[in-house]
């Protein structure tokens, strides 16, 4: 990426090496998928998909809209991408995590929470 150095300048970013071409260090990257498309993390994180919350429909016609972040269930979601770390768990599992806890990422047009393993407080 370019970016604006201290002097004001356009510059290369960090990680440019020649013809359009960045290196990675290995601490940036977070997932890999496998031939099969799965993926898996390369720390000790894990990906949670986030439940969605409903409306309620009322029967005079309102429509009780819940107030929660971007319409997510606060502080729950789907384990959905894990690690030999997290044990007690399973891929689909809904769990529940500490407050502040996640960083929302997009992953193949969908919204995750990437959560540290000691983050995630159980199981419901």
């Amino acid at each position: 990426r370019e970016n604006i150095n201290v002097s004001g300048k356009l510059s290369k970013g960090v990680f440019y090496i020649s013809n359009g071409y960045y290196w990675c260090p290995v601490s940036e990257v977070l997932l890999k998928k496998d031939t099969q498309g799965r993926w898996t993390t390369l720390r000790d994180f894990v990906f949670v998909q986030p439940i969605k919350e409903e409306n309620i429909h009322l029967t005079d016609g309102l429509v009780l809209v819940p107030d929660s972040h971007k319409g997510m269930k606060d502080l729950r979601g789907v384990l959905a991408i894990t690690n030999d770390k997290l044990k007690g768990v399973s891929v689909g599992d809904t769990i529940v995590f500490s407050i502040h806890s996640e960083h929302e990422f997009i992953i193949d047009g969908e919204l995750y929470y990437k959560c540290e393993v000691q983050d995630i407080l159980g199981k419901i």
